[in-house]
């Protein structure tokens, strides 16, 4: 297992190192994983569209009861920006999360908030303290560049993404298909001590950078 905590500049090519490094530790095969983080890392700088379902299971603790939230999702990322429309059972009707620069936004109906930590936001205005900042990198089948990460080689399996640790979630991927040259996420599930999401993804399009 490799431990990487770099700077955005040199995020790429650390990770691209990980990875190769990490194929010939355990076994000497040759496997699509390292071809698809490769080839994912362009997917960084370029736009690409999905839409789909985002199951969130929140464990009971002193304060609250277990609890189990559905949403629907259409998410649209443009090179570091991005808008996500969220609609479903959180009790507020449809929401966009939205990234310009170096703010975030969440509007709900005719109301905006804006903030530049989008965690925090989402917290406030839903009650849940998701990744959000990470999920775009997650969706590709990346760890976020502004945090260590610990790859799972031992649940690297066919689908040819590899799971990996980061903070305190655990990030997988049981289901995968191909997108052009990509090889991206049909299901991920990140996993914490308070939260499970499980997400599924489809319809992707992927504008060639």
């Amino acid at each position: 297992m490799n431990l990487c905590r770099v700077p955005y500049p040199k995020y790429r090519a650390c990770m691209y190192l990980s990875l190769v490094l990490l194929a010939g530790c355990a076994t000497q095969r040759t496997t699509i994983d390292d071809i698809a983080y490769a080839s994912n890392l362009a997917l960084l700088d370029g736009n690409w569209q999905v839409a789909g379902k985002l199951a969130i299971r929140q464990q009971a603790t002193d304060n609250s009861n277990a609890s189990t939230h559905t949403l629907r999702f259409d998410w649209q990322q443009r090179a570091d920006d991005y808008e996500i429309g969220l609609s479903g059972t959180l009790g507020f009707g449809r929401i966009s999360v939205e990234k310009r620069g170096d703010w975030v936004s969440v509007t709900r109906g005719k109301n905006t908030t804006r903030a530049v930590d989008a965690d925090q936001l989402f917290w406030q205005q839903t009650g849940l303290r998701l990744p959000v900042s990470q999920l775009r990198y997650w969706a590709i089948g990346l760890p976020a560049p502004d945090a260590a990460f610990t790859l799972q080689s031992e649940d690297t399996d066919s689908t040819g993404l590899k799971a990996f640790q980061q903070g305190q979630w655990r990030v997988s991927y049981p289901q995968v298909e191909p997108a052009g040259r990509y090889l991206l996420p049909e299901k991920m599930i990140a996993s914490s001590e308070q939260y499970k999401l499980v997400i599924a993804l489809k319809n992707w399009q992927i504008e060639t950078p």
